[in-house]
């Protein structure tokens, strides 16, 4: 799993290309890499929490 510190650290566009593929990953309807995507980027620290974008706000909301 990613370390928040290195979550955090990733640049804007690395940010937006995980977002693209998570949901990439989620319109095709693929459980297997959605489950390995998920092994390594845990959804509620990366996604949920305000760390992932640079308005310090979540990509999804609760």
């Amino acid at each position: 799993m990613m370390p928040l510190e290195e979550i955090k650290s990733l640049s804007h566009k690395d940010k937006d290309d995980l977002q693209n593929e998570l949901w990439e990953i989620i319109k095709a309807n693929d459980l297997s890499k959605l489950k390995q995507f998920l092994q390594y980027y845990d959804v509620q620290r990366f996604f949920y929490d305000p760390n992932f974008d640079d308005e310090e706000e979540p990509i999804f909301n609760h």
